[in-house]
């Protein structure tokens, strides 16, 4: 896997057991609008015992706005962010942090997860995919008795 430290753009691997969630991020050239302006919202990936999450900020976006696909084992989100304001440029603004327009973020699904039972939800600006780790591959633990 690529060292996300020495990598750019926008391609991230989720992969059930193995390196931990923070080793696994691989990235991979992003994907420019219509116009050409890079936006490229930010991911958090978080593991838990069944499953890994994937939350997206996508404040001003919509359902309808949100594309969620699952194709050859990578995880596409394809959404738009409309403008906030109409009728004003975005060159115009005095300051504009909110990314706006189009975007593509890949995640690459690995093995041992149960890609038959992904969801996605929207809430409060927030996108979260989740994807079920498969039964056999799920962290459990072990108790460890005394011997003798």
């Amino acid at each position: 896997m690529t060292d996300p430290k020495t990598s750019n753009g926008n391609e991230l691997a989720v992969h059930a057991g193995g390196a931990s969630a923070e080793k696994q991020l691989q990235q991979a050239p992003q994907t420019p609008n219509a116009s050409g302006v890079t936006f490229r919202p930010r991911a958090d990936v978080v593991e838990t015992d069944s499953a890994y999450c994937v939350h997206m900020d996508l404040p001003g976006s919509r359902e309808d706005l949100i594309d969620v696909s699952l194709e050859d084992g990578v995880l596409c989100v394809r959404a738009e962010v409309p403008s906030r304001y109409t009728g004003i440029r975005r060159e115009q603004a005095i300051r504009a942090e909110f990314g706006i327009g189009r975007f593509e973020r890949r995640f690459r699904l690995g093995e041992g997860l149960d890609l038959d039972a992904l969801t996605a939800s929207y809430r409060h600006g927030v996108l979260t995919v989740r994807v079920p780790k498969a039964q056999g591959e799920r962290r459990r633990r072990i108790a460890v008795s005394a011997a003798g």
